[in-house]
């Protein structure tokens, strides 16, 4: 029994990092991605921590918070593609978070987790400026 809930509490964190990130595909230049993801990323109050854009990635920085007696933190990786086929771009929203445990008895970042609901929240602000920026283009 110790046996199988150790194995499935592995394979739970395994599945934080295998499960996908929330995405959404566009009709839309890739070169408009760049704006309207660091425009979402303003909206919502978070920094860029780096912009890799021979990779297509935007990374934010860490954000600290206490939630109650615990301490979390947590960061977005957005990506983008474009699809030559479909003439589509494909916008990839990743948040991670973690929680601090203690590890003897000094405080440590344990495994991390995402949250699908803040990456769609993040996705529909990246969507309204996506929309505001094609329809400044016409």
């Amino acid at each position: 029994m110790i046996r199988t809930s150790a194995w499935l509490l592995l394979a739970s964190a395994a599945c934080s990092y295998i499960l996908p990130a929330t995405w959404r595909a566009f009709r839309a230049d890739p070169d408009d991605a760049a704006p309207a993801i660091t425009r979402a990323l303003d909206a919502k109050q978070l920094t860029v921590e780096s912009f890799d854009q021979a990779e297509r990635k935007i990374t934010t920085g860490w954000q600290d918070s206490n939630d109650g007696v615990d301490r979390v933190r947590q960061r977005y990786i957005v990506s983008w593609e474009r699809d030559e086929q479909d003439k589509s771009l494909t916008i990839y929203v990743r948040h991670e978070q973690q929680d601090q445990e203690l590890e003897d008895g000094r405080p440590s970042w344990g495994s991390t987790y995402h949250d699908s609901d803040k990456e769609s929240r993040l996705m529909d602000q990246i969507t309204r400026e996506l929309k505001a920026i094609t329809r400044s283009d016409s």
